[in-house]
Parts: structure tokens; C-alpha cells; sequence
């Protein structure tokens, strides 16, 4: 099978991963388990979306102001390399070969991406977490981070 890739913008705002394509602004949300809004092309190819009320929602509540939010029903058709130093994000039908560290990312039911790593490159520290691109704000258990300092903590409304 040939290798295929497509690179887009990446845009961060509000801590939010934004995939500019010309004049079209879509939310990556990958603890979104379909898409959201209206039907997008993506990597040459259409992709059906739903709910337009939820994305009214989700543009008033947020102000980003998209056309559509990418789920994980899509994302999980390609291999996906988001580089946020470049502001690029890539898909692939095929594994990327890059150097540094890999986890193996898993899907169950859907419903997220969930990985497992370690952060210092020792097997103590081993964490699990959910990756939620959509999310401003991660819930990780602190005592991961013994050998480190927060750059930031903030308060959040949910319980």
C-alpha cells in the first residue's frame, strides 16, 4: 500500500487544537466520540457529521467559532503526529517514523484515547491518562509529578 499523508495548520487557542484548512476552522476533540457539525472534507475524503445544535453550543459557549468538531470516529482512521512547536498537524494511512518516545494509544469503546508512558524514562513512573484535545483542562494525579514542578494549576467548576 503507498504512503499517503496530509499536513494541515494546527492553531492553539484557548488551549484548544484548532485544524485550519483555507477558510475552514475545525476542533480537534478527541474525547468527542463522533463528529460534530457540519460534513468535512479531511485527507481527500468527505466525513459525515451530526448535531448541528451542539456545535452552536459548543461555538457560543467557547467562542472558537467552528465549522465542525473532528471525533474520534475519524481520527481513528488515520495515524495522527500533531506538532505543536510547528503548528502542523499530520495524518497518515501509515505509521510515522519519528524519533523519541511511543505509547501505545488505545480506544475503548470509542469514548477517548487512552495511553500509557512513563516521564522519565524509567518504569516507576508509569501513568495512564486520557488525551482530550477538546478539554482546556487535565485531571492527572499529582504524585506523577514528584520529581517535577507544576508550570501551572487551575481550579475547575466540575466537582
Amino acid at each position: 500500500m503507498e504512503t499517503k499523508k496530509w499536513r494541515y495548520t494546527l492553531s492553539i487557542e484557548d488551549k484548544h487544537a484548532i485544524l485550519l484548512d483555507g477558510n475552514h476552522r475545525y476542533l480537534i476533540d478527541t474525547g468527542s466520540p463522533i463528529n460534530i457539525g457540519h460534513p468535512f472534507k479531511l485527507c481527500d475524503e468527505m466525513h459525515n457529521a451530526s448535531n448541528l445544535f451542539m456545535l452552536e453550543e459548543i461555538n457560543k459557549l467557547s467562542g472558537l467559532n467552528v465549522e465542525s468538531v473532528i471525533g474520534l470516529n475519524t481520527l481513528k482512521k488515520y495515524h495522527c503526529l500533531f506538532d505543536y512547536n510547528n503548528r502542523t498537524v499530520q495524518f497518515s494511512n501509515k505509521a510515522f517514523e519519528i524519533y523519541g518516545a511511543q505509547v501505545q494509544i488505545e480506544t475503548p469503546g470509542n469514548m477517548f484515547i487512552f495511553f500509557k508512558g512513563n516521564l522519565y524514562g524509567d518504569r516507576e513512573t508509569m501513568v495512564s491518562t486520557i488525551l482530550d484535545t477538546g478539554a482546556t483542562t487535565s485531571y492527572i494525579n499529582p504524585s506523577y509529578f514528584a520529581k517535577s514542578s507544576p508550570t501551572e494549576i487551575v481550579q475547575d467548576f466540575y466537582p
